[in-house]
């Protein structure tokens, strides 16, 4: 039984009930998936929740409805939010700038527009680690209510493991009331969850991490050196991909990534690499196009494996394998999202005979 204050966002069916002027009703958003539904009541009611599902289990919509609703109910309250400068009532901590696209605030973002988003009035504040640190001592966390950290798995426990959790600490001394949620595509983080939220009631759903049952995977064992032609091959067979459908090629290397996507577009493939080298009003731009109908691949590393926003991919080529059962899980679960997908990774059997088995 889900909670009374949600009971009206959706009906019987499980489909969402907004009003049509709500933006959620203007996005087309209709149908809760089922992590929705165990987590939005969830945080509608005021747990801290850990969520470890799948990519593309709808994990973020799973935390933006309730903080959207919780937001807007706290703002236009008989006694609302205190809303000011420096002053947000949410934040979501991302491990990229990739996972941003609104409200940002993230490095390489001019700084003076940075601080100028953060002096008007934000509600819920989207941003990166490093930015964030650098921006704290400009905000006030007093009437925060939730911290959203998302992808916890990338940010616990890999190259964003200083991030320092206690750097505001003192401002939430007299602040009991505020929530934790950590959302991630894998598990690995359990020890920073349990000392963030330490002496607070929480709900902690696990799910098992695999591949999405919506993909087709597809294993090839070839030399390295013939793989880029094979993939022009596959390219080029419309049983694997039309024309006007989406297509991401992984690589293990920003070099792989920018010489491989140069190839593409040098044989006419409607194709961009991607990559940090770039600056990013070029990646922003690669991705808007992406998104639209003026680019059908792109060729990157893993950083487009999370939080990317392209739901119509159909297929995923892996140049090889990554290191990693989780990041393999991320990279495919690009496609598949919205109808069935495909992915093709190239491999070498003596290499990646371990990893194979993990995935099957």
């Amino acid at each position: 039984m889900c909670s009374p204050a949600l009971m009206s966002l959706w009906d019987a069916e499980g489909y969402l009930n907004f009003h049509q002027n709500d933006p959620l009703a203007r996005v087309y958003y209709k149908k809760l998936r089922k992590i929705q539904e165990i987590y939005i009541p969830l945080i509608i009611d005021g747990n801290n929740v850990q969520c470890n599902s799948q990519t593309g289990s709808g994990k973020t919509a799973a935390y933006l409805i309730p903080l959207i609703k919780k937001c807007k109910d706290a703002v236009f309250d008989v006694k609302p939010f205190p809303s000011g400068p420096n002053t947000p009532f949410e934040i979501i901590i991302c491990p990229t700038r990739s996972d941003i696209s609104f409200g940002r605030n993230y490095g390489q973002m001019n700084v003076e527009v940075s601080v100028a988003v953060l002096s008007e009035h934000v509600h819920i504040l989207v941003t990166t680690p490093g930015r964030f640190q650098y921006s704290n001592f400009k905000l006030v966390f007093r009437h925060l209510k939730f911290r959203v950290f998302d992808d916890a798995t990338e940010l616990f426990t890999t190259n964003f493991k200083d991030i320092d959790l206690k750097i505001y600490e003192n401002d939430l001394n007299d602040n009991d009331t505020f929530r934790i949620l950590c959302f991630s595509g894998s598990d690995g983080y359990d020890e920073v969850f349990q000392e963030i939220a330490k002496n607070c009631p929480r709900v902690t759903i696990q799910q098992i991490v695999a591949v999405n049952s919506n993909i087709v995977q597809t294993f090839v064992n070839l030399d390295y050196n013939q793989r880029m032609l094979h993939i022009m091959d596959l390219l080029k067979d419309k049983s694997h991909h039309k024309k006007g459908t989406k297509c991401i090629i992984f690589t293990n290397s920003i070099e792989e990534s920018e010489l491989f996507g140069m190839v593409l577009m040098n044989f006419e493939f409607s194709a961009a690499p991607f990559s940090s080298i770039r600056s990013q009003e070029i990646r922003d731009n690669t991705i808007k196009e992406f998104q639209g109908d003026r680019l059908d691949i792109i060729v990157t590393t893993d950083v487009c494996a999370r939080g990317m926003d392209v739901k119509c991919v159909d297929l995923v080529i892996n140049l090889s394998l990554p290191k990693s059962f989780n990041t393999y899980v991320h990279q495919v679960g690009r496609c598949g999202l919205i109808r069935a997908g495909k992915a093709i990774s190239f491999v070498n059997l003596k290499i990646d005979a371990g990893l194979i088995r993990e995935i099957y």
